[in-house]
C-alpha cells in the first residue's frame, strides 16, 4: 500500500477545493487495482513486442532500457509521492527485466541514479 500526502489547497476564487490529506494507492485504496491491472497488461504487451523484436533481430544483440522515474526529483524519503512513484517504477522494471531475461535480452538500467 502506498500513501501519498497532499496539502489542502484553495482555488483562486476563494472557494475551498477539499483535497484529502492522504490519498491511498494500493490494495485497499484508490488506484491499487488499476496499477496492478496496468502492470499485468504491460507484461503481456511487452512479451509480444519483445518476441517480435527478437524474431526480427537475427544475430543482433537486443538491449532493453528500463524506465526511469520522471517524478524523481531527489526527495526520496521526504516526499511520499516520489516514494510511491519510485515503488511503481521499480515494479515496472522488475517485470521488464523478467520478460527480457526470458528471451535472452540484455537489460540496461536507466532507473538507478
Amino acid at each position: 500500500m502506498r500513501r501519498i500526502s497532499t496539502s489542502k489547497r484553495s482555488l483562486h476564487t476563494g472557494i475551498a477545493n477539499q483535497i484529502p490529506e492522504t490519498v491511498v494507492i494500493g490494495p485497499s485504496g484508490g488506484g491499487g487495482e488499476r496499477i496492478d491491472d496496468t502492470l499485468a497488461t504491460y507484461e503481456e504487451t511487452l512479451s509480444v513486442i519483445l518476441d517480435e523484436i527478437v524474431a526480427a533481430a537475427g544475430d543482433a544483440t537486443v538491449v532493453f532500457m528500463q524506465t526511469y522515474n520522471p517524478f524523481s526529483l531527489g526527495f526520496a524519503g521526504v516526499v511520499a509521492f516520489e516514494d510511491a512513484s519510485d515503488a511503481t517504477v521499480t515494479e515496472l522494471n522488475q517485470i521488464a527485466a523478467g520478460v527480457a531475461a526470458a528471451r535472452g535480452i540484455q537489460v540496461a538500467d536507466a532507473f538507478t541514479p
